[in-house]
């Protein structure tokens, strides 16, 4: 058959794909790096953007008819609980919405256009890609790093911020980028940017960041074998449940901590973090069922009198002390409803990766209380675990049969 050149009527003819083109621009707000912080004007504008962008997409949720699930459900009212111990403690409304309220308009966003899969991961995977290679690039060129952190005076801050905050962008681009992979099945781009990942973490010298990394990459190297328990999320549920007792509740235990000595070949304050975790575990005791509300930085350091004590270090003493018991028990039972869900689509690809990411993310919480939004997504990625699966599926046997193609969830995009 003659080629036949393509002509503007062709074109014309092209269907836009808007969905795509929308989900894109609303999430672009929400991967706001820490650099953005140290202008100011830059910085308004982000935060204007990021909060349109969560109104923007509870319309769509309200006028697209999108049926929220009881994952949605529970996690609003762990939302509620964090208002109400933030309203009673005289708390940081701020610091409220600019973490969690805006974790909510990033998991809202990504579960309404999980129909789209391909088109999700592939806005994601390349934000990843320009955000990664423009971070390491300033690494190479600014070993010492481009600012001083405000607060605590510290070096080493890239433009994903200080280098122990890399990790909650990088468990993210890696998961997309694992997906990618598989979606389209070529390796090379979704390889090389999990290299420039590993190779920041090692430039960084973040030794907690770099360890949870290569698990996370391991583990998705043994995927395609026949083990099974590995992958199983209540499982990789009950080895964190053991960490946190061991690492964090029996740290102050002579035997524990000489074993975690001799073992991690470190010192037993984990960079002086049981030491803050102590004093964050004491003031949990005052105020046990409500905390003491989401606090600005400054008050949290009052509150710990510890100078380098912005944070609790650990990701769940963090949420005992910001919400209690009450809010904690929440966003446990969200953290239930989720892996039940992977748990579902168990054997699947997107089922053990998303898996692996979320026990990657509860290693990482140990020594860390991440206040990044996007981490969110990740709880999104796993509560539509089914939706990426089929994602999955299509993509794999487009390659085989063009026709297939137009049915896919993705092109659905083109039209909506």
């Amino acid at each position: 058959m003659p080629h036949r050149p393509l002509r503007r009527k062709d074109v014309l003819r092209t269907p836009v794909p808007w969905s795509a083109l929308l989900f894109f621009l609303l999430i672009v707000p929400h991967f706001k790096t820490a650099y953005i912080d140290t202008f100011a004007s830059a910085d308004m504008l982000f935060n204007v953007a990021r909060v349109a962008s969560m109104l923007i997409t509870i319309a769509l949720y309200v006028a697209k008819g999108h049926r929220a699930d009881v994952r949605v459900g529970v996690l609003v009212l762990f939302e509620m609980c964090l208002l109400l111990s933030t309203l009673v403690n005289e708390g940081s409304l701020v610091a409220l919405i600019s973490t969690y309220g805006l974790g909510l308009g990033v998991y809202l966003l990504v579960d309404l256009y999980s129909d789209y899969p391909r088109a999700v991961v592939a806005s994601v995977f390349f934000v990843g890609e320009v955000l990664v290679y423009l971070n390491l690039a300033t690494m190479v060129l600014v070993p010492d790093g481009l600012y001083v952190s405000k607060l605590l005076g510290f070096y080493h801050n890239w433009v994903l911020g200080y280098k122990n905050q890399f990790l909650p962008f990088f468990i993210c681009f890696a998961t997309v980028a694992f997906l990618q992979m598989r979606y389209t099945g070529k390796r090379l781009r979704p390889t090389v940017l999990i290299a420039a990942m590993i190779l920041s973490l090692i430039l960084g010298r973040s030794a907690t960041s770099l360890i949870v990394m290569v698990i996370f990459v391991f583990g998705m190297m043994i995927a395609e074998t026949r083990a099974k328990l590995v992958f199983n999320p209540y499982f990789l549920a009950g080895v964190i449940v053991g960490a946190f007792f061991v690492i964090v509740l029996m740290s102050s235990s002579e035997m524990i901590s000489g074993f975690i000595a001799s073992i991690a070949n470190r010192d037993v304050t984990f960079s002086g973090r049981t030491i803050v975790w102590s004093s964050v575990m004491d003031a949990i005791a005052q105020k046990p069922f409500l905390g003491w509300g989401v606090l600005t930085d400054e008050a949290h350091i009052a509150l710990i009198d510890y100078a380098e004590a912005s944070t609790a270090h650990n990701f769940y003493l963090e949420m005992l002390l910001s919400g209690g018991l009450s809010s904690f028990s929440t966003f446990l039972v969200f953290l239930i409803l989720v892996l039940k869900k992977v748990k579902c689509c168990e054997g699947s690809y997107a089922s053990k990766l998303f898996a692996m990411a979320l026990f990657a993310l509860g290693l990482a919480y140990m020594t860390e209380a991440y206040s990044n939004p996007i981490l969110f997504a990740l709880f999104a990625f796993a509560a539509n675990a089914d939706k990426y699966a089929r994602g999955e599926k299509w993509g794999r046997s487009s390659v085989l049969s063009p026709n297939r193609e137009a049915h896919s969830p993705d092109a659905l995009s083109a039209t909506h």
